[in-house]
């Protein structure tokens, strides 16, 4: 694995706020640092933290009304205890504070939520000019979800689910954790093939939640994966 104190796996922090470069090694720490707030049991879209087993159930908040156009946010950071050998899939997190310090061992899962449209990301002079783009009837507007974290030797896999209030499923799939260094291909995302992401239009969270309504993420780490 690569030596903590190098800087050449380090990757960029993904919040848009936050241009740090971050070690691998060190993601958590950051994150703490840098991004956890007090009060996030009151804000929307402030980051939790959680401690989680494989198979074990989280369900997020999901107040997708909120969530301002283009913006990557991070609802939380599930510390996964791992399948019992996290030593050889992935680094150590150091540095934490004493409080944080049996995270140590653990992979830091941040999972991320995004607002944007088509237009955005194809860049097209014609989306600055659209006023009518931050509208939320606006068909181009959809919701990408992804799990990213650490470095890791071997595949780590994840169920994740957009649920309404009643805990109806609109969407369900497995997806790889991608590495936070890392950054998806436009053409992969467009040709549907990157398979490290959910999206859901905004017709389809409006059929799945009422206007006053927000919805449910349920994020399940299923783990590493296994030959057949």
């Amino acid at each position: 694995m690569q030596n903590a104190d190098d800087n050449v796996m380090a990757g960029m922090c993904p919040l848009n706020e936050c241009r740090q470069l971050v070690a691998h090694s060190h993601l958590l720490r950051h994150m703490i640092n840098e991004h956890l707030d007090e009060r996030a049991h009151t804000l929307p879209f402030q980051m939790r933290l959680r401690e989680v087993w494989t198979g074990q159930r989280t369900l997020l908040l999901l107040a997708f009304r909120q969530l301002r156009s283009h913006r990557e946010e991070c609802l939380a950071i599930l510390n996964w205890v791992g399948d019992g050998h996290n030593r050889s899939l992935c680094d150590r997190q150091l540095d934490l504070s004493p409080h944080h310090q049996a995270l140590s061992e653990h992979l830091p899962i941040l999972v991320m939520v995004s607002k944007t449209s088509w237009s955005h990301l194809l860049r097209t002079k014609q989306v600055k000019a659209d006023a009518k783009l931050s509208q939320p009837t606006d068909p181009g507007i959809f919701y990408i979800f992804c799990l990213l974290a650490p470095y890791t030797s071997r595949p780590v896999y994840a169920s994740l689910s957009v649920l309404n209030c009643e805990l109806h499923c609109l969407r369900r799939r497995r997806q790889k954790i991608r590495n936070f260094a890392t950054r998806m291909h436009l053409s992969e995302f467009i040709n549907g093939i990157d398979s490290y992401f959910m999206t859901i239009n905004q017709s389809e969270m409006d059929q799945l939640c009422r206007s006053d309504e927000s919805a449910f993420l349920e994020i399940i780490i299923d783990g590493e994966s296994r030959p057949n």
